[in-house]
C-alpha cells in the first residue's frame, strides 16, 4: 500500500539523510555535523530524484531504499 511504502521508505530515506541533517545546540542554534571522512553522506533528496521507482515511475533501486529497522 502507499501508506506501507511511506513509512518503509520514504520515511526511512529522511531519517537515514545525514547530508542535509542540522543539530540543535543546548542554546537553540543548528550546525551542521560534518560528515567523518571516508563516510558516505546519504542525501534523501538526491536518493529519490536517482530512483524514480519509489515515486511509482519505474522499478530501478528499489533495491536500495533505507529500511526502518
Amino acid at each position: 500500500t502507499v501508506k506501507a511504502q511511506i513509512v518503509s521508505q520514504i520515511m526511512a530515506a529522511n531519517m537515514a539523510d545525514v547530508a542535509q541533517s542540522w543539530v540543535m545546540a543546548p542554546d537553540g542554534s543548528f550546525v551542521r555535523e560534518p560528515t567523518p571522512e571516508g563516510e558516505f553522506a546519504f542525501n534523501c533528496h538526491r536518493f529519490f530524484m536517482e530512483n524514480p521507482s519509489l515515486s511509482g515511475r519505474g522499478s530501478a533501486g528499489a533495491s536500495d531504499v533505507p529500511t526502518l529497522t
